[in-house]
């Protein structure tokens, strides 16, 4: 528990940096999904052998991953030092209180949680073909990426806030 501590809080030291790599990681990404959807990305792809994946796509969901990874993180982070919870109380529920508590609405904490579910789902799943099936919505994941950042900047401005005091949630 002690190193969970001391991790959360060097975490929230480097918000400022995290949420400048976040954006830089946001901007990469939409010019990624620009690429692959160029004509001359295209002509390239049409050059590959049937057997490989098209590189692009497997560097914007390796990208979309880690972004997202990063986002967990930081609000894992974040629930650790600014927020304590009734006994008992599992991840998910207090996952949740928290984003209720800082977003204040039900369908943006609903859309949080869904990306961050379809988010597990694509770093677990180990077929690529299924993967290649499931997950061929590329803008879907950049306004994701954004939606996430615009969360990040809330994140970050609770932790800018001069109160110490830990939230009861």
């Amino acid at each position: 528990m002690k190193r969970v501590i001391q991790e959360s809080k060097e975490v929230i030291k480097m918000r400022d940096s995290i949420e400048n790599e976040f954006k830089q990681s946001v901007y990469v990404l939409s010019k990624m999904v620009d690429e692959l959807n160029s004509e001359n990305y295209q002509l390239y792809c049409e050059s590959l052998s049937f057997s490989i994946n098209s590189p692009m796509e497997d560097a914007i969901r390796y990208k979309y991953i880690v972004l997202v990874e990063l986002f967990k993180k930081f609000s894992q982070a974040m629930s650790h030092e600014y927020f304590i919870y009734k006994q008992g109380t599992k991840s998910a529920e207090k996952y949740h209180l928290m984003n209720m508590y800082i977003l204040k609405e039900k369908d943006i904490v609903i859309e949080l949680e869904k990306i961050i579910d379809e988010r597990n789902d694509l770093a677990h799943i180990y077929y690529n073909n299924f993967i290649e099936l499931t997950d061929l919505d590329f803008e879907k994941r950049v306004k994701q990426a954004k939606f996430l950042s615009k969360v990040l900047k809330k994140y970050i401005k609770l932790t800018k806030k001069e109160n110490s005091k830990k939230i009861e949630l």
